[in-house]
């Protein structure tokens, strides 16, 4: 949706627009500097930023074009468009109209375009699209924000050998007259491009297709998510027309229609593969239709021997009724004791794909997952002092902290401590807490320094907290093994011895220097007790300090430096 805070992007966008009009009005004689942005973007690579400066040209980042269509206006084929975090909308740049909801993000034939950049990355495969990190969103709120009845009518339009790849798809509304009423997220009429790690979610259409309309054209869709679209007639989620699309790792979820609330196919060949078409307003509607399935749930359908029963609950970790369609909300990541863990096939991964929606391997455990999301296996995050260090308490703390709730931590056998110096007696003490934070308390040996390590050993005993419990790291001992951070455990006090160079009996200033047994802070003129004189000229720091005694009066005079008025790095007072 365009929320208020990106309506500073649309400003800028609806300026620049009154600033190309102008242009072209006003000096129609300089069209060929209007075009020197598309002469220079020659590189294999268009970069595309929302508000960016610059040349505007794509050849940078610190040139990118502002707007998806911009890039798209220019590219060619073997070109790959580059697009950083943001919200863009399709009646926005070159070509385009404020606010028509004819517009459309129409992918260019052999043309590659890729989201998920923040936007100083060298190589794609810096792009951190994954869990939202760097959200890159085609929107089609292009009028009032908010309201559905002016969004665009498709957002995306496919093309041949395209690929659009690390998106998400959202706020189509296809509820014109033919063809503007099928394919509110994705529209692919005879074409066959890539379309991977997308989420194409809260869509809709009046006809099909409210996430995405096929007729005709082989279209792929891998590593996707289709939850939360609606059409009024058939496909909630999809709908296949002709052709023969193919889906793998695939979600088809949360989808209303009157007819095959997530997937409606019509004399269409569709294959599924490692996916799951579930929870939607209605089963599977087919006519003439032969799609077939393999290492996949598909609710009210038992289609083979190589997919789950129709009546396995998916275990999403946050669905939504089908029923509230259109909708941005839902969770379609898998709970740990999810039948859909380790149940796909590898072999049907196409090529490229490695990492699931998250970021994840795409194949942990052994064998991927069904779905655009793989269940990863708990792992500790951090193992980190509770307190500063250096310090001289009697007892230190880590906080052992878990990607995700585990159990059977409590055993201190599941740590080993590594000490040095004085501190090699050092003992675990207890172990508490719960969920994904423990805390490992460490007793010190007295009157002794050096350090105190803590690292996990992994046993197997420590696993999730579900009803089918997951061994830390994946089954397998040592493999959620960690090494965490160090104490520095000083519990020696430091000393000080005082010395003067004056001759005795003197009739004469009396200097003195203060030697501590180490660096020390605290200490100033004011910590020397004199009898008959006075402290002056006092300098200093660290482990050595200087100062003159001038006597009162003949007779004995004494300098004295009393106990903790100066502390070591650890806080130990002086003796």
């Amino acid at each position: 949706m365009r929320a208020h805070a990106h309506q500073r992007i649309v400003h800028q966008a609806v300026a620049l627009r009154g600033y190309l009009t102008l242009f072209v009005v006003t000096a129609l004689l300089l069209t060929a500097t209007f075009f020197v942005p598309v002469a220079e973007a020659t590189g294999t690579i268009l970069r595309v930023q929302a508000g960016a400066s610059g040349a505007n040209d794509g050849t940078s980042w610190a040139n990118a074009f502002p707007t998806l269509q911009d890039a798209l206006a220019v590219a060619t084929s073997g070109q790959q468009i580059w697009v950083a975090a943001g919200i863009y909308y399709p009646d926005e740049g070159a070509g385009q109209s404020n606010n028509a909801r004819s517009a459309t993000f129409l992918l260019s034939e052999g043309v590659a375009i890729y989201g998920g950049f923040a936007g100083d990355e060298t190589a794609l495969e810096q792009r951190d699209w994954e869990d939202n990190a760097n959200a890159t969103i085609l929107s089609g709120d292009i009028g009032t924000p908010g309201d559905n009845s002016d969004n665009a009518y498709h957002v995306v339009t496919g093309a041949n050998n395209a690929t659009l790849d690390g998106f998400t798809i959202t706020a189509g509304n296809a509820d014109g007259s033919n063809p503007n009423d099928s394919g509110g997220g994705v529209r692919n009429i005879n074409v066959s491009p890539t379309l991977r790690n997308l989420t194409i979610i809260g869509n809709r259409a009046n006809w099909n297709g409210g996430g995405v309309f096929n007729d005709g054209g082989t279209p792929s869709f891998a590593n996707v998510t289709i939850s939360g679209n609606q059409a009024t007639n058939h496909g909630g989620g999809v709908y296949n027309s002709g052709g023969t699309p193919s889906f793998a790792n695939v979600t088809i979820s949360g989808n209303q229609a009157d007819n095959g609330g997530g997937l409606a196919n019509r004399n269409s060949n569709a294959s599924f593969a490692n996916s799951t078409i579930w929870g939607n307003s209605s089963q599977v509607d087919n006519e003439d239709s032969t799609p077939s399935y393999s290492y996949s749930l598909v609710q009210g359908l038992n289609p083979g021997d190589t997919n789950l029963p129709s009546s396995t609950d998916p275990r999403f970790v946050n669905p939504v009724a089908a029923g509230s369609a259109p909708t941005t909300d839902g969770n379609y990541r898998l709970q740990a004791d999810s039948a859909l863990i380790n149940a796909g096939n590898d072999a049907a991964v196409p090529a490229g794909i490695t990492t699931d929606l998250d970021g994840n391997p795409r194949s942990i455990g052994g064998t991927v997952d069904l779905g655009p999301y793989e269940v990863p296996f708990p792992s500790v995050l951090s193992i980190s002092p509770t307190s500063a260090s250096p310090t001289n308490a009697a007892t230190v703390a880590f906080t052992v902290t878990f990607n995700m709730p585990v159990s059977g931590v409590e055993d201190s056998s599941n740590f080993s401590l590594v000490r040095t110096g004085g501190q090699g007696g050092a003992e675990i003490s207890n172990v508490t807490g719960s969920a994904t934070t423990w805390v490992v308390s460490v007793t010190t040996v007295e009157n002794a320094e050096g350090t105190i390590g803590l690292n996990l050993v992994d046993d197997d005993s420590i696993v999730t907290t579900d009803d089918s419990p997951v061994p830390l790291g994946g089954p397998g001992v040592g493999n959620g093994d960690f090494t965490g951070e160090v104490y520095v455990v000083d519990r020696v006090a430091p000393t000080v011895t005082l010395d003067s160079t004056a001759p005795n009996p003197t009739n004469s200033t009396i200097p003195v220097t203060v030697t501590f047994s180490e660096n020390v802070s605290g200490f100033v003129a004011g910590d020397v007790t004199v009898t008959n004189g006075s402290v002056d000229n006092f300098t200093g720091s660290g482990a050595s300090y200087h100062f003159t005694v001038t006597p009162d009066e003949q007779g004995d005079v004494t300098v004295n430096i009393g106990a903790d008025v100066a502390q070591d790095a650890a806080g130990n007072g002086n003796t």
